[in-house]
């Protein structure tokens, strides 16, 4: 799953560059908390609904786990970090790739 978020960010990174999808036009559509895919950004809700699917809700009640996407700019270069912590933290991808323009 985090392969997949970072590939689709990649791959919208072809898009023309004043393209809204564009990470390179606003990085900051793709970070965000996928624990509450109601308050989810409509570029992230889909990858929170996928992870409610498939491996359950965000439990609240333990606050475990985690389920973050944190894209930022650094220079030109765009810096994407997926981390995924589900199960209690039996299950966890942590993932990481810089994107140059």
């Amino acid at each position: 799953m985090a392969d997949r978020i970072v590939q689709t960010i990649a791959a919208r990174s072809r898009l023309p560059i004043n393209d809204p999808l564009n990470p390179f036009f606003d990085y900051s559509i793709y970070s965000g908390d996928m624990k509450d895919c109601s308050s989810a950004k409509p570029e992230i809700k889909e990858w929170c609904d996928e992870l409610d699917i498939n491996v359950g809700k965000y439990d609240s009640v333990f606050n475990s786990g985690e389920r973050l996407v944190d894209v930022e700019k650094v220079g030109s270069n765009i810096i994407i970090n997926v981390s995924l912590v589900v199960d209690g933290g039996n299950v966890t991808a942590f993932y990481t790739r810089k994107l140059r323009p």
